[in-house]
């Protein structure tokens, strides 16, 4: 019973996606990530843009992209007002190991102050 509780936990990492030491990194790397080239450009459907013209969470969510990406994305975009998001959207989606690299040298660094 215990091992199928510890599959359900959910990891440290998780965590770290919500700190403001996160929040600081990704903001440090946003003029790399809207500069890479390993970060695309989505055209978001007119009724899908429509719907969610005020929501960025149900938009991203309805894209499919992860919760933990959705700040992210809305930095990566300037999202500093939903209402102001133009329609037809384009949106700039930073490529998932670009993110992670980021969160792995964060993550290290974690470790060697807490160990």
């Amino acid at each position: 019973m215990a091992h199928q509780i510890e599959k359900l936990a959910v990891s440290d990492t998780a965590d770290l996606y919500y700190t403001n030491a996160w929040f600081t990194q990704i903001e440090a790397h946003l003029p790399y990530l809207r500069s890479s080239p390993r970060t695309k450009i989505v055209d978001v459907p007119p009724d899908v843009a429509d719907r969610h013209s005020t929501n960025p969470t149900g938009l991203l969510d309805e894209l499919g992209y992860p919760r933990h990406m959705h700040q992210v994305i809305v930095r990566l975009n300037a999202w500093n007002n939903p209402v102001g998001m133009d329609l037809p959207l384009r949106i700039l989606i930073p490529d998932l190991s670009e993110v992670e690299k980021i969160r792995i040298k964060l993550s290290n660094t974690y470790n060697r102050v807490i160990m």
